[in-house]
């Protein structure tokens, strides 16, 4: 049941043909009084797409014949999000919106750390780029405060958004989000995700080092054509112990970065300019 969920709840909103205003994100998107805009103060980036380690390239991917674009999930969330139960799906939807991205980006060095002891941390791959937003799930992705964010939308703050992108072996941090029986069941599929952004380094430039934020799971497909492979409707994983690694990525974050921490003018520095069409 899990894995099937895992599958549906990911092709939701998929497809990179729509622009922001045209998603049916499921809600009921009444337009909101003044006092009632959404205030995020911190996100998560995980990437959901096709990964090979060989070719070492992200790709597309297909499930049931049809196919999809890679791409990356940025989630903004409230304070009262970090409240609530994780099982309250309908109180953290309401505290949250994700923006939907696609990444154009190339193999590159990154450098790495553990974001629990600041060490150096080994990449098996590791990916450089920017983003091209293409669309919003969920109502409060058009309703922030326009005095904040530009039209009342987040898309020219992180659209063109510089972004590192690599997969290295589990990690103590992204391990104690997991409940003892999830990490015996899924651990062999499991790998840590670790994003760079812009960071303000103190002097009116930025770093730009990757930490362990999300968990990646490695589901199989058929290597030739990227077709996602399940057994009676549920995802199968791909272990992770093989010499080479190719399979296709789900991302679950535990690391939500603050906003208060970044100068959303300083994000896009250093990629190209990915702007929407």
């Amino acid at each position: 049941m899990f894995m099937s969920m895992i599958l549906s709840a990911l092709l939701y909103g998929c497809t990179a043909d729509v622009y922001t205003t045209s998603i049916d994100t499921g809600f009921d998107e009444t337009v909101p009084g003044d006092d009632d805009y959404f205030n995020p103060v911190a996100f998560s980036i995980s990437y959901t797409g096709g990964w090979d380690e060989h070719q070492d390239a992200l790709l597309e991917w297909s499930y049931d014949g049809e196919g999809y674009d890679g791409y990356i999930r940025l989630t903004l969330v409230s304070e009262k999000y970090f409240s609530l139960s994780p099982d309250d799906e309908v109180g953290l939807e309401a505290e949250s919106c994700e923006v939907r991205a696609l990444f154009h980006a190339e193999p590159a060095p990154l450098d790495a750390v553990h974001r629990d002891d600041g060490s150096p941390a080994t990449l098996r791959a590791a990916f450089v780029g920017g983003l091209e937003i293409y669309g919003f799930i969920g109502p409060e992705c058009y309703n922030l405060d326009p005095e904040v964010w530009a039209d009342g939308e987040p898309r020219e703050s992180f659209d063109g958004m510089r972004l590192g992108l690599g997969f290295g072996e589990m990690t103590n941090f992204l391990s104690g989000s997991w409940a003892d029986s999830t990490l015996l069941n899924y651990g062999g599929y499991m790998l840590a995700e670790y994003v760079a952004i812009n960071t303000p380094d103190g002097t009116g430039g930025v770093e730009f080092i990757a930490e362990d934020w999300t968990t990646a799971i490695l589901w199989q497909w058929d290597v030739e054509s990227g077709e996602v492979l399940t057994d009676d409707s549920n995802l199968m994983g791909q272990n992770i112990n093989d010499p080479v690694l190719s399979g296709w990525v789900t991302g679950y974050p535990s690391w939500f970065q603050p906003l208060d921490t970044l100068d959303l003018g300083l994000l896009q520095d250093g990629a190209e300019d990915l702007g929407s069409e």
